[in-house]
């Protein structure tokens, strides 16, 4: 015995029923390559019985990928609970630094940023400063800058920058970037692709 579901079912099947699953509003990929978005106006027959989306057969169409959700993400909450994810009571000032995007004081223990709207940007930014924070944890305060200064000569000395070309500044980074990967999800080379 077939139920009530089915048995609708099985009507629009006999009668030949073509049931897409768009409305009026949704958006629907177009074109040779379906790569042209348009969006639904109307949805009706042509004089074939054949369907038809704003007036033009509806044969060839792919329906476009639901968008993500842009939800507002509160950087300094995100911030804090990744620092103390990472076994750190560093604290998080955003703050407009001149000419970084952000940095680590090791006398107080500070992380300081500067505001951005790049999400990725930003988690590989704190993940870098978290990396200089586990650092100065790891060697003690007074070991790490005299390190981090050393390895600021080091770069100097073979015609680098100070900053860039710096030991610990690389490893940062590369940290950064792929702890902001492993925190998104992402499996590739580059984040920022």
């Amino acid at each position: 015995m077939l139920g009530w579901l089915s048995m609708i079912k099985l009507k629009d099947l006999l009668l030949e029923r073509i049931v897409l699953d768009i409305k009026v509003g949704d958006v629907i990929l177009v074109g040779k390559f379906k790569n042209k978005k348009m969006v639904v106006k109307s949805i009706g027959k042509d004089k074939h019985g054949m369907p038809t989306i704003n007036g033009i057969k509806a044969t060839t169409f792919r329906i476009a990928p639901k968008t993500e959700v842009n939800e507002r993400v509160d950087f300094h909450d995100t911030a804090k609970q990744i620092v103390k994810k990472a076994g750190l009571k560093s604290k998080i000032v955003f703050a407009k630094r001149a000419g970084n995007k952000a940095d680590y004081n090791v006398d107080t223990d500070t992380i300081y940023i500067t505001p951005t709207s790049d999400f990725k940007d930003f988690l590989v930014t704190v993940f870098h400063e978290i990396d200089h924070a586990k650092d100065a944890q790891k060697f003690g305060k007074k070991k790490y800058k005299q390190r981090y200064e050393l390895e600021m000569n080091k770069a100097v000395s073979k015609g680098g920058h100070a900053h860039d070309d710096n030991y610990f500044e690389r490893k940062a980074e590369k940290y950064g970037r792929k702890m902001a990967k492993d925190y998104l999800g992402i499996n590739r080379k580059n984040i920022y692709k």
